[in-house]
C-alpha cells in the first residue's frame, strides 16, 4: 500500500470517528446534528435568464444523480418531491420575473431534520444585483469519501457547479449540519464552534 493511500486511510478513519462525536439527535429521535460535505457558492446575475438556466441544470442534474436520496423540495412553501412538481418548479424558476427573489431547494429531509442529501440556491433580484450575490449550497454525506473514487467524483462536482453558475468566490468542505430551521439548537453550534475549531458549521 502506498504512503499516499495509507495518509488516505487514516484521514477516513479520522473523519469517522469525528463524524460519531459530532453526531446528536433530539429528544425524539430526529437527527439534528451531522458531520458532512458542503459547498457554497457565490455569484452575480441571479436575475437574468441565462442565470437562471444555469441554475435549472445544476437542479437537474443534482436530482438525477441522487433521485432516490430526495424526498423534499422547497419553493414558496415546503412540500414532497415529486417528478411533476420538480419539473413544474424548474419552469417557475426559469420563468421568474427579473425582480423576483426565489429560493428553491431539493432534499432528503425537511427543514426541521439534518438533510445529507441537499441543493439550495437563493437569487438576488435584478434592484440588489450591483451589491448582492446570489447563493447557490450543496450537502452531501462525508461518506461519498470513503466511495470508490469519492473525493474525484466530490471534486467533479464543485468543479461542475462552480463552472455553470460561474462563481466568484466560494468554499467547501467538512461541516456540522443542522437543519435549516433548527434555531433550538444554537446552543449545541456554538459547543461545536469551540470543540472543532476550523470546522464549518451549516445550516
Amino acid at each position: 500500500m502506498s504512503d499516499t493511500t495509507t495518509d488516505a486511510v487514516r484521514l477516513l478513519a479520522g473523519v469517522a470517528q469525528q463524524s460519531e462525536r459530532v453526531a446528536m439527535d433530539s429528544e425524539l429521535g430526529t437527527p439534528v446534528i451531522r458531520l458532512g460535505l458542503i459547498t457554497t457558492l457565490y455569484f452575480r446575475n441571479g436575475h437574468t435568464l441565462e442565470m437562471k438556466r444555469r441554475v435549472e441544470a445544476c437542479f437537474s442534474r443534482f436530482y438525477d444523480a441522487f433521485k432516490p436520496k430526495l424526498k423534499w423540495q422547497l419553493f414558496k412553501r415546503m412540500r414532497r418531491l415529486s417528478a411533476s412538481g420538480f419539473a413544474s418548479t424548474r419552469r417557475q424558476v426559469v420563468e421568474s420575473l427579473p425582480d423576483e427573489q426565489f429560493i428553491w431547494s431539493i432534499a432528503s429531509a425537511t427543514q426541521a431534520e439534518v438533510a445529507m442529501y441537499s441543493l439550495f440556491v437563493m437569487n438576488t433580484p435584478q434592484g440588489q444585483a450591483d451589491n448582492d450575490r446570489s447563493c447557490l449550497k450543496m450537502v452531501l454525506p462525508w461518506s461519498c469519501l470513503t466511495e470508490p473514487d469519492g473525493l474525484k467524483n466530490y471534486e467533479a462536482w464543485i468543479r461542475y457547479l462552480s463552472s455553470e453558475v460561474q462563481a466568484e468566490h466560494g468554499f467547501g468542505g467538512l461541516a456540522c449540519v443542522l437543519p435549516c430551521d433548527g434555531h433550538q439548537y444554537l446552543p449545541w453550534e456554538y459547543r461545536l464552534a469551540q470543540d472543532y475549531i476550523g470546522k464549518l458549521r451549516a445550516r
